[in-house]
């Protein structure tokens, strides 16, 4: 009877020597998860403002065009 605690109890050792070896790795892992997630947030925050800026840009070329467009319209005009 003593053998066979013994045993279970070196299966139990074992087992809980796997269990915090995984838990370990888990761990890990999450960290690495979480940091993947945060640079990603980073660079997505990034893009967004960059998007922002070329809308901005974007939208002022566009007015731009549109007053030149009216300036060569009413110089059209002026010239008829």
């Amino acid at each position: 009877q003593v053998k066979e605690l013994k045993s279970s109890l070196r299966d139990a050792n074992r087992r809980l020597t796997d269990l915090e070896a995984l838990r370990s790795q888990l761990e890990a892992e999450r960290d690495n998860l979480a940091s993947a997630l945060h640079d990603a947030e980073e660079a997505l925050h990034d893009m967004d403002q960059k998007y922002q800026a070329s809308q901005a840009a974007l939208n002022h070329l566009k007015s731009e065009m549109e007053q030149r467009l009216r300036e060569r319209d009413e110089e059209l005009e002026s010239l008829r």
